[in-house]
């Protein structure tokens, strides 16, 4: 069995104040998934409070949103092959699943994007630059509803496998972050299989690791401008704040830049 490498409160576990917060985050981001950063935030007394009362104007007011839209015009992705139908047939993918498995990409696109700024900016200094104008519709809604989280130490051993093999594409981290995006579609692991024959050859001519560093720097470079907009909030106890900040660090230039390209 392997165990998340990150503690965290599930969505499912998740109770009173932390559960109404967890509410909030999804419907404020306007996604179907609170990601791992937050619920691994909700571990720290006071942390998530914390975190996403200074953060939640900048999502409210379409400054985050504003910044990840025009992050994401300026990435050069590599482009890939897409996954025909009859691909995905050959693997029990109908149209249901494959609009839930669109629903669940959707969610994290759009909450990657999102995070990756507003938590950029929670731990930059503060500069004075020129906001982008809001642009509410810039990163899509996600209408449809996704499945729970599963737990890693749930799935099948070859299933697992496959998302540890997946979620090793563009980390430098010895112990890597486990995203939950390739978890959520462990629902379908033949999709997986896809995914995976379509990213390796990125990793391996090192397409990926350019995207990763340029989303990297983007992000830093931005987040100052944001960083004035956020709430003034009284912080935790030091040892806990210190925590955050870290963590907030580690999340936003490992996993979340790494996550979005």
């Amino acid at each position: 069995m392997t165990a998340d490498p990150v503690p965290a409160i599930s969505e499912t576990d998740a109770t009173g104040a932390t559960a109404d917060l967890y509410a909030d985050i999804r419907s404020t981001l306007g996604v179907g998934v609170v990601n791992l950063i937050w619920r691994h935030l909700a571990t720290m007394p006071g942390g998530l409070e914390w975190a996403w009362s200074a953060t939640r104007p900048l999502y409210t007011s379409g400054a985050a949103e504003a910044e990840a839209a025009r992050l994401l015009a300026d990435l050069d992705f590599p482009e890939l092959s897409k996954i025909s139908s009859t691909a995905l047939a050959d693997i029990n993918i109908d149209g249901g699943s494959k609009e839930t498995i669109l629903a669940v990409l959707d969610s994290y696109n759009r909450s990657n994007a999102l995070n990756l700024m507003a938590l950029s900016a929670f731990v930059a200094e503060p500069v004075a630059v020129e906001p982008s104008p809001p642009t509410p519709a810039a990163l899509g809604q996600v209408a449809r509803a996704i499945p729970g989280l599963p737990p890693l130490d749930g799935l099948a051993p070859d299933v697992r496998d496959l998302v540890l093999k997946l979620n090793g594409l563009g980390s430098r981290e010895a112990d890597p972050i486990v995203a939950s995006m390739y978890r959520h579609l462990s629902y379908w692991p033949g999709y997986l299989t896809l995914a995976w024959n379509l990213l390796a050859p990125v990793q391996e001519d090192g397409r990926l690791a350019m995207a990763i560093e340029t989303t990297q720097s983007l992000s830093r470079s931005r987040a100052g401008g944001l960083a004035a907009s956020l709430a003034k909030v009284t912080s935790p106890d030091a040892e806990t704040a210190e925590a955050v900040r870290a963590s907030v660090n580690r999340f936003a230039d490992h996993a979340i830049s790494r996550m979005v390209p």
